[in-house]
Formats: structure tokens, sequence, C-alpha cells
């Protein structure tokens, strides 16, 4: 390995320039560290092909063809678990059955692979948590190129011509075709969280990409073209980043976020990108080797003489690729230092417009405007931000700190949503808004914030409606007068769209909490918080409405802990499990105040990503034993707030367990 090389490309400047414009700070070089995941020095012939990785959380899964001398050629799929250094098997279940299984993807801990053990190539999904496979797809028509993100699986069907998907949650839905995408060109496609992207030719070289959110009723969105690409290939997105391989030769790397009039980044001479965040994994042409860089703040590439580097891909500090070694091998290399960010601002309002730069680089049409003074109708205004596609901002209850007035026109905005009564955000505020040619919407409001939570939940159940998208049927349940508990649940409301109902700890139900749960089809509730925060008379209700509602009994979920910071870490860990969010990011915020984690949880809701709390000073036990846990699948942090906030020493703590 040369980690000192430079990347030769003759469009890095434009590359930089365009790529993720990221406020975070950055670390110089990383040294990066070597292993073999499948593969090693043995004979020609006898040796096994290993190709294609993907890397998703702690699995890097790939093809594997025995070597000639075994006597078995058909081709399996293989997992490489980073956390534990073992290899599973994943498609030879029952040993040779002489078809090929191909083109694996993965997401968390579900493998999704295109096979012709049917005859006709179809679509299987193995969990490797529970050593459980079954079929997608079972037809005499090719079902080809497999992509995963959570529950979601995405795949071309040859009988359509056209892209389906299957929501492993949602079976009533499975195998339905996304509209639009008849004649999508082939290899073309990727998801990520409930976002497709896709491309079709619209003339000779001429590429449309496309964007469709699942489940919608509306036609997929052009968002951007590429004149004279001749041929594209290899489309992977993340975090509303793509890349691309295109040009006649398929050597040339597009990047381009998923949003309307951003320009398009190019580097001629790499190809095979692969995006992570603000990192960039790829394939440098004329070297044979694999290259990767952070935010054009450091790059490094990984090379051996007479041997070729193909097909990386990336996550958090790791980068898996094939090395050409006899037939093939998978190398995992992983950096000295994890992706450990800080995102913040001098105050509270100045770190919530931090985090709109970071995770809004491209801009947002919506804004959603909440009182930084308390916290009820941010935290509950954090679904309603990730359906609009916009971030929660913080302002004063008189006036707009300047600060974030230069961050909605950054953004481009054309709309702000209000939350919250004028004894919250005064009319002044609106009055300064529209004066600077803002449209501004006060339905969200009530005359508590109790009543302002149930609009919430009434809007986002109409909109999703609206745009023929389903209800979650369920709602998240969190004290109103006290933020500790509340903090760590509104990325995964934001992530599932999933109302957050405010209560007090004692029943009765507020009115209008409770009229919630009555009206709309909720048929599972989660408290968060132990019988302290949200009592069992609150409990008892609230499974009585569920249970009506879903017409046989349903218990409600408690997350709860022996304190703030262990309540959030059962949060993130039932939200993974149940694959709501995952861990390419985690966010902390400090739990002894409410700012800072109001903007971040909204933020990361829209990544689907969770929110863990932290001490000023030091890292509480249960943080440290998720990290300790989990750190193989963490992709990267990102630390809420200053140093006054949450410690330098906080942050080395996060930073030494993901190492």
């Amino acid at each position: 390995m040369n980690s000192g090389r430079a990347i030769r490309t003759l469009s890095v400047a434009l590359l930089i320039a365009v790529f993720i414009m990221s406020a975070a700070q950055v670390s110089a070089t990383p040294t990066f560290s070597e292993i073999v995941v499948a593969g090693g020095p043995v004979m020609i012939g006898s040796a096994p092909i290993q190709v294609n990785p993907e890397f998703d959380g702690r699995y890097i899964v790939y093809e594997r063809t025995p070597g000639v001398d075994s006597g078995l050629l058909d081709t399996d799929i293989r997992a490489y678990d980073v956390g534990t250094g073992q290899t599973i098997s994943i498609s030879d279940r029952e040993g040779d059955d002489d078809a090929d299984q191909i083109s694996p993807d993965v997401s968390i801990d579900t493998v999704v692979y295109q096979s012709y053990e049917l005859l006709h190539p179809n679509i299987f999904l193995h969990n490797i948590t529970w050593s459980n496979t079954r079929q997608v797809t079972n037809v005499a028509h090719a079902q080809t190129g497999p992509r995963i993100s959570g529950n979601h699986i995405l795949w071309h069907d040859g009988q359509t011509d056209a892209l389906k998907f299957y929501p492993v949650t949602w079976p009533q839905y499975m195998n339905q075709q996304i509209p639009g995408t008849v004649g999508v060109y082939q290899g073309s496609w990727d998801i990520d969280g409930d976002t497709v992207v896709f491309a079709r030719k619209h003339g000779a070289g001429d590429f449309t990409f496309y964007e469709w959110k699942l489940f919608s009723d509306a036609v997929p969105q052009a968002f951007a073209t590429h004149e004279g690409a001749v041929d594209i290939a290899d489309v992977r997105l993340h975090n509303n980043m793509i890349t691309y391989t295109y040009g006649a030769g398929l050597n040339s790397l597009g990047i381009r976020p998923v949003a309307e009039g951003q320009p398009l980044s190019f580097a001629d001479g790499w190809r095979d990108g692969d995006v992570f965040h603000d990192m960039l994994a790829f394939e440098i042409v004329a070297d044979n080797d694999v290259g990767v860089f952070r935010n054009g703040e450091w790059n490094t590439a990984f090379g051996t003489p007479a041997q070729a580097e193909t097909n990386p891909s990336v996550f958090g500090h790791r980068v898996a690729f094939e090395r050409d070694t006899y037939n093939g091998d998978i190398i995992l290399a992983t950096a000295s230092e994890p992706l450990v960010d800080r995102t913040a601002g001098a105050n509270r309002y100045a770190t919530a417009v931090a985090v709109s730069e970071e995770y809004f680089p491209f801009g947002a049409d919506n804004v959603v405007l909440c009182t930084g003074e308390n916290f009820p109708d941010a935290l509950a205004a954090a679904p309603w931000a990730r359906f609009l596609e916009g971030p929660v901002l913080l302002t004063r209850g008189s006036s707009v700190p300047q600060v974030v007035m230069d961050e909605i026109e950054r953004l481009g905005a054309k709309s702000v949503w209000i939350i919250g009564g004028e004894s919250a955000v005064s009319s002044a505020v609106k009055t300064q808004l529209e004066a600077e040619g803002l449209y501004v919407d006060r339905q969200l409001q009530g005359v508590n914030r109790y009543e302002t939570s149930a609009k919430i939940a009434y809007f986002l159940y109409d909109a999703l409606a609206a745009d023929g998208r389903p209800f979650s049927n369920k709602a998240f349940v969190a004290r109103g007068d006290a933020f500790p508990d509340a903090l760590a649940v509104a990325p995964l409301a934001a992530a599932t769209y999933s109302p957050i109902i405010l209560v007090r700890t004692d029943a009765p139900v507020p009115s209008a909490s409770a009229q919630v749960f009555q009206t709309l089809p909720i048929w599972y509730a989660f408290i968060v918080g132990g019988t302290d925060v949200v009592s069992e008379d609150v409990e008892v209700a609230i499974e009585t409405w569920t249970t009506a509602n879903l017409g046989m009994g349903s218990p409600a979920t408690r997350y709860a802990g022996a304190d703030r910071y262990a309540t959030a870490a059962v949060v993130l860990q039932d939200g993974v499990a149940m694959g709501w969010v995952d861990l390419d990011t985690v966010g902390f915020a400090t739990g002894v105040n409410f700012p800072d984690a109001l903007g971040g949880g909204a933020a990361l809701g829209s990544y689907g990503s969770p929110l863990l709390l932290t001490r000023q000073g030091s890292l509480p036990g249960s943080v440290s034993a998720v990290l300790e846990q989990r750190a193989a699948e963490i992709g990267r942090a990102d630390v809420f707030g200053g140093s006054d906030v949450v410690s330098d020493a906080v942050k080395g703590s996060i930073t030494d367990l993901l190492r």
C-alpha cells in the first residue's frame, strides 16, 4: 500500500469545489491498514475468485467462485463480519446448487442478491442475524440488479422493463412497479432510505436522472441531465449525492447532488465511484488503483505492483475493494482516524444553522422555524420537516437572528413554516420573513404544546395521503413538559414519518393528544421514558386506543433506561433493530439542555440516523457500551454544539471507541 501517493485526475479542482461542501473540521491525512477479507496467497488454478464487494455497516458482501481444482464452479455469496472477522455463507445453504448467485448488496444485516436457482434470475434476500433466506420474486422473467436500503429492496423487472420495489415490512406493497421507469437504463438505479434514483436515455448518449419517493403517487422528478455521456453505469446514491461512471470507455466519474440546478462534478480517468457522506472512493483507471478522499482535505491511494485494485465500496473510514491477486481477493483498508465531526455555532441559533449547512448543503425549498427558547414545538416538528425535506431552524420569539435569515437565503427557501403560537414566535417574526418575500405558514399552532403537536400529526397524515404514501400506523409518545427522554426519539419519528404526540406524566391524556389517537389509524405506540416520566395510567389509555384502532390487542412499547442517557441508547437500539434508522451516522448532543438536539435530531431523521445524549465532560457508561458493541457498524459520528456543551474530551472518547 502506498498511502502517500497523490491521486491524479484532470478535474480534481472542480471535483473538490463542487463535492460535498462540509463545514466540519477534517483531520490530516490518516494512515490506512489493510487486511485480506477473502482470498490469500494460494496456487494459481486452485484459488477461488472473489469479486464485486459491497459494504454497509459491519458487513462486506461479495461473489465467490471456487477454484477450478475444487470441481465446484457455481458462484455464491459470502459476507465478511468486520466486527468479528468471521466469514458467513449466504447463498450456498445446501452446498453446490449448480446455480449462480451474483450481484449482492447489503444494508444493516440483510443481504439481497440475484439467483439462477429457479432457472430464470430472481431476487432473494438473506437476514444474517436470523440466518433466514426467502424469495422476493419467483417469475419466469429476468429480475436483476438488486439494491437494498433498510427495509426496502429495488430491482429491475425484465418483463415490464421497469423498476420494482419490495418493502420487507409492508408485504401488501410487494413487487410494486415504480411509475415512470419503463425504459430505465441498465445498471442506472440505486436506493437510499426512501429515495430512489435512476437514469433514462433520452437521446444518443444523453441521459436524464430522476428521483422518486417510495410509495408516492407522484411521477418521478427529473433533477439533472448529462449530455454526451455516451454510456453510464454503476450509479450509487448516499445521502442525496450520486456517483456514476460514464463515457465511451466508461472511464470518467460523475458526481452530483440529487437537487435541481446543481452542476456536475467530474473526473476523467476515474470510475466505479462510491460515496459516503463526504468520503469518495473510486478506481484510478491509469494506475489500476483504488483512491479515496474526504472533502478534498486529504487523499490516498491503495496499490501494489502488478496488481489491479478495482470495485471500491466505502463505509465510514473503511474501504473494501477487489485486488487481482491470482484470481481476485477482497481487501479492507481502515483509516487510523474514524470520522468524528463537530457541527457547532456560536450559540443555539448558529448551531442550528451549522447543522442546516452540513445536512442541507444544496439548499431546501422549505424551512421549519421554531422557538429556540423551549423544546416541544421543535421536537414535534421533526417528522414534518422530514416530509418537507427541509431543516429545523430556531428563532427568538420577537425577531429572527441575522444568522438564521442568512441561512434561509443560502438555502434558497421559498416557504417558512412557523411552529407554535404567537406566545412562542411573535407576529413580528412573520412580518420580518414576509418582508423578504417568503411565504409564511402559521397553521401549525395550537393554544398549547399539546394542540400544536396534534396539529402537526394531522398535517403529516394528510400530506402523506395526498402524496399517495402510506401512514406508518405508529406514533411516538413523549412527555411535553420535560425534554431529556424526549430528545432522542425525534430522529426515529422523522425517519418513519410518524407523529410525536405529547402527553403529561399522569392521566388524563390532554384532550388534543387523545383526539389524535381516536382519529388517526395509530396501531402502535412507542412511549419514551419510564413510568416516572409517562405513567402507567397514560400507557393504559393509549393501549385502549391503539387496540381499538388495530382491532386486536396492541400493547405499547416503552423505551426506558436508568437515566436520560440510557433511554436514548434504548431508542437507538430498537430503531436499528426495526430497520427504521441505520448507523451510517450517529449524532451526539448534550443531555442537560435541548437546543442543539432539536436541529440536530431533525437533520439526523432526514439521514435516517439516531441521536445519543452525553454529559458535557464525560461519556455516560450506557453510551460507551453502545459504541463498544456497535463500533463496526457506525460510519461516522457528529457532535452537535461547541466544546462548552460537549467537551473535546468526550469527542476524543467517541473517536477512541470507533477506531
